[in-house]
């Protein structure tokens, strides 16, 4: 049994989906927190980690997560702003 992942790339639309989904994390962060450093300390989250989501680098669901407990909003709110 092969232990290798199976890779694909990204596609460019998702590249793009990815890249709002940190450009509108980044808006809504600086409402509460003008700091990224300081959101990303005060939420669990690596500071380094955090700053790939606001460059629209891909993401982890659980950070996802996290990004949206500290900014007070349900994954649903989310989904619906971002459209």
């Amino acid at each position: 049994m092969s232990t290798k992942k199976n890779t694909r790339p990204i596609s460019e639309e998702h590249k793009e989906r990815i890249k709002r989904i940190g450009e509108k994390i980044r808006e809504l962060r600086k409402e509460v927190e003008p700091n990224y450093e300081t959101f990303a300390y005060k939420n669990g989250i690596n500071r380094m980690s955090y700053f790939n989501v606001e460059k629209g680098n891909n993401i982890q669901l659980s950070t996802l997560l996290k990004i949206l407990d500290g900014l007070d909003i349900t994954l649903e709110e989310f989904s619906k702003e971002l459209k």
